[in-house]
């Protein structure tokens, strides 16, 4: 599977899971610390733009990848999967 995705995009895709990693922790620390109100909603607000953008990447590959016969959701998932940040409240549409 691996070997289907070029380096420099396997690069890329793997720089956008890691950031949507980090706002995922970030995100469980504040909902952690001070509940699932106010606090968690801005600080949800304040990633959004870095989070869309990683999730731009990912959307970017998932259409590359289906037009080379690539199954991007199993690669994807090969390197960690897609972090759930659904449950803080962001709205991937």
């Amino acid at each position: 599977m691996n070997d289907a995705v070029p380096h420099h995009v396997r690069d890329r895709v793997k720089w956008a899971l890691s950031r949507l990693r980090e706002h995922e922790a970030a995100l469980q620390g504040v909902q952690l610390a001070r509940g699932n109100g106010h606090i968690l909603a801005l600080e949800l607000k304040d990633r959004e733009e870095a989070i869309r953008h990683a999730m731009e990447r990912i959307n970017e590959f998932r259409g590359v990848a289906a037009k080379n016969g690539v199954d991007a959701e199993a690669f994807i998932h090969s390197i960690g999967g897609l972090p759930d940040l659904e449950r803080f409240g962001y709205r991937t549409s």
